[in-house]
């Protein structure tokens, strides 16, 4: 499948003879509409961006250049959102990692050791406290793996999103 953008002085029949050549007629025009539901084809504009089947004759032109600027900007534009997503989530958890360091070694100082001793239900909380920083712990481990593996699915749905787009 290609990407197409209707230039100025293209018409309806252009379209139709790249798409699959003057013989096809209307198969290829009910394939193009399938193709393109978004399209009003009575009232086709220049800019108008169409896909056009895999088969078919499809040569190399200037529209190929824009499918391609088109694509690699949307390529850049998600994987630079995913990349900031990612960063934030593990500069959230760095911050975790060190709030849970600095109760920790509260927890630990002789002064709260002291004060729990007499005290059951804090020494309770602070128990409670421990056990779920090590599942916060366990969670944003959790977490970066599958951030790591949705950077690998994104690259390779890209690959396949490319490769139909750009007929290769």
């Amino acid at each position: 499948m290609r990407m197409f953008v209707l230039k100025q002085g293209q018409d309806l029949q252009s379209v139709l003879t790249r798409a699959g050549g003057a013989a096809a007629g209307a198969a290829s025009l009910d394939q193009l509409k399938r193709l393109n539901p978004h399209v009003d084809f009575a009232k086709l504009q220049p800019g108008t961006v169409l896909l056009l089947p895999g088969a078919g004759s499809t040569q190399a032109d200037a529209n190929d250049a824009v499918a391609g600027a088109v694509f690699d900007s949307l390529a850049d534009d998600v994987k630079n959102g995913l990349k900031a997503a990612t960063e934030r989530v593990r500069a959230g958890a760095v911050r975790a990692g060190e709030q849970r360091k600095e109760l920790s070694a509260a927890f630990s100082s002789s002064a709260f050791r002291k004060a729990a001793e007499g005290d059951a239900e804090l020494r309770g909380q602070a128990d409670g406290a421990q056990a779920r920083f090590k599942t916060e712990q366990g969670r944003a481990k959790e977490t970066d793996g599958q951030l790591k593996a949705l950077e690998k699915v994104l690259d390779t749905d890209l690959a396949v999103l490319e490769r139909l787009l750009r007929g290769s």
